[in-house]
């Protein structure tokens, strides 16, 4: 009774820190949607020029050859998640200064993610800015042609590349490492004022971006969002104009004035038309597709205002109706203990070896359980079921527990697994097709998003580190299509999965640390994207080398899903979380005890057996 009063009374008083520190330690940052931060334009085939045709192989290629500093401008101009970013840049930064011989990859991931279309013209104007022209001339375009379609030099002036990202890339350009210096030394020390108790970091200013970054995510300064709206520059132009920088202070003005121009354009188009919203692959971005209707004039007037002004978005997109009261239902399928099935019907698929008990999995479970109540799931745990129950399972919770009132589903299954297929406790694998079908021929799911998680590996195989050509490459094979589906595997196809014998799994805990940590948004595709970079960042040494994972996920969603955490369900939800915190500390406690006291009675035994001897 005391102990529960604790635990009571701890949940009241620290709710937060419940979710934040306890069960959601670590870094939360992660690959992000990274859309454009204003509307996609079509292509350079639209805008009257002959575009060659790139591939993201030939592209990555010329741009994993670029000088460091390059790589950094290149990565601060194209990408507008700024999470996602900001950490690439850090964990090369630490590799460079700790003298990696090999360089980590900063574009490659990104632009594996983004559709087809939208980053090409993303690339050349940005390749444009930083005046690169020889890469562009290797992968076909005229220097002279790129330069008068995109004046890469004008502050007001941006077709893909932020506006006000381009005018700050100048402004780093045109200070040198001195004023540089002192920009960064004026800002920290206004910052540490405004924010008494909480110091700013201070980067290398050779690589200014990296500082212009972290500004902007503890909320000095604000880049804009996806659309070009929420620009706030105010502080950093006060601290130029009392460095006398006034030409600097002009340009970006000029380009603030640009990028709210075209936030207005864009925002008066939402008053008759919707975003487009398409689903894309493991690790994908969200991204408009928008059309213009007038390509001359776009291309003549050379101003984001204009771009905004000329583009429609297409009226398909639509966001999923979620009702607070009846969120969904959510069943966990948790595979622990494991035999091998005698029947011989199923011999030619058992593995060739005794599945192992996968000690660690209840924890996951806990962890699943808690999140989606968190976000109010009514949520049904199946234990140790046989491949054929697994089916008959989700059958009869969609029959019997799934409501038509309910907005979403979710099914997660933790078991051993091969490529695409997961174990039931026979040992008899299931095919994820299998289960989808199951899913899908359920009329009270019609329309409604269904979420699909598998915590299993898809092979023997661990993953090197920083081999992402071998990760990227081998995507699972998709065999139907199936509409407002989101599938989330603990790896990609080929590769095994890590699970801590006490801890749980990196995947799980990678997912339910992002969900039930300090969102900036409630968006499913994000947070999942944003998994995917928690696990990636994860480490392990197997036999000398060192080792990591991959998760990923693949979407049929046709609209955007939210699922936000539920402040009424949240005071239940890390009552638990602190019960079980404070069982695993009392376990490791008790473990250590009964080590020390085993160690003693067999160093007693040894002296009391060297008497004897004596």
């Amino acid at each position: 009774k005391w102990l529960r009063d604790v635990y009571i009374l701890e949940c009241r008083l620290c709710l937060r820190e419940v979710f934040e520190e306890v069960e959601c330690s670590g870094n939360n940052d992660g690959l992000v949607s990274d859309a454009h931060g204003l509307p996609e334009i079509g292509s350079l085939n639209h805008m009257g020029a002959v575009s060659p045709q790139l591939t993201r192989d030939e592209v990555i290629k010329h741009l994993e050859d670029l000088e460091y500093y390059e790589k950094v401008s290149l990565a601060f101009l194209v990408c507008d998640e700024i999470n996602y970013i900001l950490q690439q840049l850090l964990t090369a930064e630490r590799a460079r200064c700790l003298g990696s011989v090999t360089p980590v990859p900063i574009l490659s991931e990104w632009l594996r993610c983004q559709r087809h279309g939208s980053w090409e013209n993303k690339i050349v104007e940005a390749l444009s800015i930083i005046q690169n022209y020889q890469v562009l001339e290797q992968l076909g375009y005229d220097a002279e042609s790129v330069k008068t379609r995109f004046l890469p030099r004008s502050p007001e002036t941006s077709l893909f590349v932020n506006c006000m990202r381009k005018a700050i890339y100048h402004m780093c350009e045109s200070l040198d490492k001195k004023k540089l210096v002192e920009l960064t030394r004026r800002v920290k020390n206004d910052y540490d004022k405004l924010y008494k108790g909480e110091a700013l970091e201070v980067y290398d200013e050779e690589f200014m971006e990296i500082n212009i970054l972290n500004w902007s995510i503890k909320g000095y300064i604000n880049l804009g969002d996806r659309n070009g709206r929420g620009v706030d520059i105010h502080k950093l132009k006060t601290v130029l104009k009392g460095m006398d920088e006034l030409t600097v202070l002009d340009n970006l003005e000029s380009s603030e004035k640009a990028t709210v121009n075209a936030s207005v354009g864009y925002r008066d188009l939402e008053t008759s038309s919707t975003v487009s919203e398409t689903s894309m692959s493991s690790r994908s971005s969200i991204m408009g597709s928008l059309s213009t209707r007038s390509e001359r004039s776009l291309v003549s007037q050379h101003s984001v205002a204009s771009a905004a002004s000329q583009v429609r978005k297409p009226q398909h997109w639509r966001e999923y109706d979620v009702d607070p009261h009846y969120v969904g239902c959510c069943l966990i399928i948790n595979q622990k203990n494991f035999y091998q099935d005698q029947n011989l019907q199923y011999k030619h698929v058992l593995p060739d070896e005794e599945l192992e008990t996968r000690l660690g999995t209840d924890m996951d479970r806990e962890r699943l359980i808690e999140t989606f109540e968190s976000m109010g799931f009514d949520t049904i745990t199946k234990e140790d079921l046989t491949h054929s129950e697994m089916l008959d399972s989700v059958n009869e919770v969609l029959r019997d527990d799934f409501k038509q009132e309910h907005s979403c589903f979710v099914l997660c299954i933790m078991s051993h697994g091969v490529k695409g297929e997961v174990y039931g406790s026979n040992s008899v694998p299931v095919s994820e097709e299998d289960l989808k079908e199951v899913i899908r021929n359920n009329r009270k799911l019609r329309g409604k998003p269904k979420i699909l998680i598998i915590q299993a590996c898809q092979g023997k195989a661990h993953q090197d580190v920083l081999s992402h050509d071998d990760i990227s490459s081998d995507g699972p094979e998709i065999r139907g299509v199936s509409a407002d589906f989101i599938t989330f595997w603990s790896t990609v196809p080929g590769y095994a999965s890590f699970r801590h014998e006490i801890q749980g799994t990196w995947f799980i805990q990678a997912l339910c640390r992002i969900f039930l940590g300090e969102r900036f948004t409630d968006n499913v595709v994000t947070l999942f994207t944003q998994v995917n970079g928690d696990v990636s960042c994860q480490r392990t040494v197997i036999r000398g080398a060192c080792k990591t994972m991959v998760s990923q996920f693949q979407s049929t969603l046709v609209g955007e899903l939210n699922l936000p955490l539920r402040s009424e369900k949240q005071l239940d939800v890390s009552l638990r979380m602190f019960q079980r915190h404070m069982f695993i500390a009392l376990l490791w406690q008790y473990i250590e005890s009964r080590k020390i006291a085993a160690e003693k009675r067999r160093k007693l035994k040894l002296e009391q057996l060297l008497d004897n001897l004596m």
